[in-house]
């Protein structure tokens, strides 16, 4: 909790605490794999967050390992970028809730 100097609970954190905010407690733990040119290497990062939760070798490991890491903090997206930026693919991993979902032709 977030005190203010009045020692009165700080609007964020009565929005943490009634879940009135986009806080990341309450979203679903999206990822994003992307390619890190500076360090030649893939990362898995969750949305929202300025630190990328693990570099790999191969986009492969790297995916993985972000649904793993989805899977483990509730379920979410994890979108796959092409190494130049654009997302070219993206699944949902359980037990993320997709409205809409289609049919999976490649997982």
């Amino acid at each position: 909790m977030f005190y203010n100097q009045d020692n009165k609970l700080t609007k964020r954190s009565e929005e943490l605490f009634w879940g009135n905010s986009s806080a990341l407690l309450n979203k679903m733990a999206n990822y994003h794999v992307t390619k890190d040119k500076e360090l030649d290497m893939w990362k898995a990062k969750r949305e929202g967050v300025d630190r990328a939760a693990g570099y790999y070798d191969t986009q492969a490991e790297a995916e993985k390992a972000a649904k793993r890491f989805s899977a483990n903090s509730g379920g979410g997206e994890v979108k796959i970028h092409s190494p130049n930026g654009p997302i070219r693919d993206s699944d949902t991993v359980k037990p993320g809730n997709d409205p809409n979902p289609p049919p999976d032709k490649r997982h």
